[in-house]
């Protein structure tokens, strides 16, 4: 019995284990530069960052763009600040944001989602 008890905690623990722990690292302003996207299918979400401090987002419909705007960015305490966006009202905000290797995770605004970093 207490073999059955034992087998059946351990799978437990093994398939409870999440495979969100993609080695979360640092963010700055190097390991962001890049292209990212939600995906390429249906509805997604296109970040760019550039090494110059500017960006850009946009929404596309499969490959048609739906919405496209360009900003300014810093990063700072795990934030990725967003300036000079249209409309000015919404210019400053910031972005929640973990990285990895390849994903990047905004947890607010309308750019939240995960996002894999496009090689190409």
């Amino acid at each position: 019995m207490k073999n059955i008890l034992f087998t059946l905690f351990a799978i437990l623990i093994l398939t409870s284990c999440s495979k969100d722990d993609d080695n979360w690292i640092e963010l700055n302003e190097n390991n962001i530069v890049g292209n990212w996207s939600t995906g390429i299918k249906g509805s997604h979400k296109f970040l760019n960052f550039g090494d110059d401090d500017k960006g850009s987002f946009g929404i596309y419909s499969n490959a048609d763009p739906i919405s496209f705007q360009t900003f300014k960015y810093k990063v700072e305490d795990s934030k990725i600040y967003i300036y000079d966006v249209f409309p000015k009202g919404k210019s400053p905000y910031y972005l929640d944001c973990k990285i990895s290797n390849n994903k990047l995770k905004i947890e607010n605004g309308e750019e939240s989602g995960t996002y894999e970093k496009l090689e190409y």
